[in-house]
């Protein structure tokens, strides 16, 4: 055995040692062992179970909480859609809250709200009620104002305004000051709604302040639409700055200026006309959320630029288009239609296309019809894709086809096809059908059809407005009074169809004191429109006041040789009135009898002087 060194020796010069002892290893002492030894492991786990029980009290209200939140949130923006125009966005947004908070006393409110935009009057009478016993909110005040005033309720618009609290968030004062500038445009103030909407433009965030900026630059436009131009330029130095924004409302403001441009080019000031196009132009490229209506309406941009690119255009829009999806490729087609590129339609449909598709045939049959080959129609009518179209639109084309390859009595026969399936079809389908209708010149189907759409009340008022359009030209003023006292009872808002209905009970002498009345209100809103003149100087007139009616047209440079013959007509009594102290009526242009109504013919043989030097007969 080996033992220890020094191991039970004493050393003469070292100091007394501790006794000699096995060494052992030293551990820590502890009065329990196992998991309850670990203190950093329990207060690990005690938080987990305070987390958890705190998650099952707590959890369930704050989750809720949350989805009341955001319903509220997807609230709010489904009012602020449908006050910009946006019904499609609006309707998905109520949607998606009602998903979140069924249950919710607001989300069933704003059921009750969307009822009563679809014309529900129970829900609106609930509505008010609630409004009157002080317990709408905001938004909900808000959809009331929205509602009445488009109703025509003006003073129960105001009331439901009056009713809201002082502090309001900016996508509430942005949908209250539509509804106040929206209000006084109605009165025909279109200068002071724009300004209103200019001033409070200034207290919005950005993007609501561009959307109500965008509205001030409408309510201009219709200004500069009655012969004010500066209120027309100011309008499009808006909507450029709005479309040079980068806001949520900058495309919105870059399509109405695309469409100005493509409608109403400046032809004056043509190198301004060239440089806003081609800014557009170039501004396309950054601007959110386009699509391809928006892609053609560039296009469209482009061609007014320079039509000799027609050719080249369309061949790069083919190249883009021709492998995109069926969506885009029919738009494209359509446009390519629209555009009377018949023959690139047929080539970019191919064989199989029209005969195993619907919406293709329809387009191909456009097509074809536009090249006049009427017996490819007849052909394409009897193919797999032609049990979708629908019967009223089927017999359209038969009858059209009959027509022109001479089939009188077919033709009639599918004429009465048409009308027979026309209270069968859809608005969408009547609204086709019409614009075929009158597209080809057989304006009385045209009438008939239009009038079936106006019997619908979402499609009212354009309906009405197609039915006044296909009415001749010199129709009586006894057959156009009730469409036009139709179209204002659908359409209060529409100033334009009060100035014509004023007009027409004018020439008949119908309750002058109050035609007199709205005729001296309607110019008072737009002195410088010859429309409004001249109602007014017929309003004059007939009331005697002959002075009163010639001094409307003084100072004013009309050049009566552009005039449409109407107010050709009412100048002219007026200057015979007044004894012609210019001398006018011998230089007079031309008036077209034949296009006149009864009324306006008769007041104009009634004038005495210089009849053969402004009566044109036909």
């Amino acid at each position: 055995m080996t033992t220890p060194l020094n191991h039970g020796k004493r050393s003469d010069s070292a100091p007394d040692e501790l006794p000699d002892y096995h060494e052992e290893q030293s551990h820590p002492v502890s009065a329990a062992t196992g998991w309850f030894s670990d203190t950093a492991r329990i207060r690990k786990y005690l938080i987990r179970g305070v987390i958890l029980i705190l998650i099952l009290l707590f959890g369930p209200p704050a989750y809720r909480s949350i989805k009341g939140w955001r319903s509220q949130v997807l609230l709010e923006k489904s009012g602020r859609a449908f006050a910009v125009g946006d019904p499609q966005a609006g309707v998905t947004l109520l949607k998606q809250a009602l998903a979140l908070s069924p249950g919710s006393p607001e989300i069933q409110h704003a059921v009750e709200l969307y009822d009563a935009r679809a014309g529900d009057k129970p829900s609106l009478e609930i509505l008010l009620s609630r409004m009157r016993q002080g317990k709408s909110l905001p938004g909900e005040l808000l959809g009331i104002a929205e509602i009445e005033f488009h109703e025509g309720q003006k003073s129960l618009a105001e009331e439901a305004l009056a009713h809201l609290p002082e502090h309001l968030n900016s996508a509430q004062l942005l949908r209250s000051y539509l509804v106040h500038s929206a209000i006084m445009a109605q009165e025909g103030k279109f200068s002071q709604a724009a300004d209103l909407c200019i001033l409070k433009a200034t207290t919005l965030d950005s993007d609501d302040a561009s959307r109500l900026r965008v509205q001030a630059a409408l309510f201009l436009l219709n200004q500069g639409n009655h012969g004010d131009q500066e209120a027309g330029k100011k309008a499009k130095e808006i909507l450029q700055e709005v479309a040079a924004s980068r806001s949520a409302t900058s495309l919105t403001a870059w399509r109405i200026l695309a469409r100005l441009q493509i409608q109403s080019p400046d032809e004056i000031d043509k190198d301004a006309n060239h440089e806003l196009n081609a800014r557009l132009r170039a501004d396309f490229s950054s601007l959110r959320g386009t699509s391809i209506s928006d892609q053609l309406l560039e296009a469209d941009l482009e061609l007014s630029s320079d039509a000799s690119c027609k050719a080249a255009l369309v061949k790069k829009l083919t190249a883009r288009y021709a492998q995109s999806g069926r969506s885009e490729m029919l738009d494209y087609a359509r446009w390519l239609n629209a555009h009377e590129m018949r023959e690139d339609v047929i080539t970019l449909a191919g064989p199989d296309r029209p005969s195993s598709d619907t919406d293709w045939l329809l387009i191909v049959l456009d097509a074809k019809s536009g090249l006049g080959k009427w017996n490819d129609v007849s052909g394409m009518l009897n193919t797999p894709a032609a049990a979708g179209i629908p019967d009223a639109v089927r017999h359209l084309f038969l009858a059209r086809s009959a027509m022109m390859t001479g089939n009188e009595s077919l033709a009639e026969e599918e004429w009465r096809n048409v009308g027979g399936a026309l209270p069968l079809e859809k608005p969408e389908t009547l609204a086709y059908i019409a614009g075929y209708e009158e597209q080809v010149g057989v304006f009385n189907r045209a009438a008939r059809t239009y009038r079936e759409m106006a019997d619908r009340k979402e499609f009212k008022v354009p309906g009405l407005v197609g039915l006044i359009r296909c009415q001749p030209r010199n129709a009586p003023e006894g057959k156009m009074i009730p469409l036009y006292e139709e179209l204002v009872a659908a359409a209060p808002e529409y100033a334009d169809a009060q100035g014509d209905l004023t007009y027409l009970k004018l020439l008949t002498g119908d309750n002058l004191a109050k035609s007199s009345e709205s005729a001296e209100t309607l110019l008072a809103s737009h002195p410088m429109t010859l429309a409004r003149i001249s109602a007014a100087a017929l309003a004059r007139y007939r009331n005697g006041d002959f002075k009163g009616a010639l001094d409307l047209y003084r100072g004013k440079a009309i050049n009566w040789r552009l005039a449409p013959d109407p107010w050709k007509v009412i100048y002219v009594v007026v200057l015979n009135a007044n004894g012609d102290p210019l001398g006018e009526l011998k230089a007079f242009p031309p008036i077209d009898t034949s296009t006149l109504r009864p009324r306006e013919l008769e007041l104009l043989k009634k004038a005495q002087e210089g009849k053969s030097a402004f009566i044109k007969s036909n």
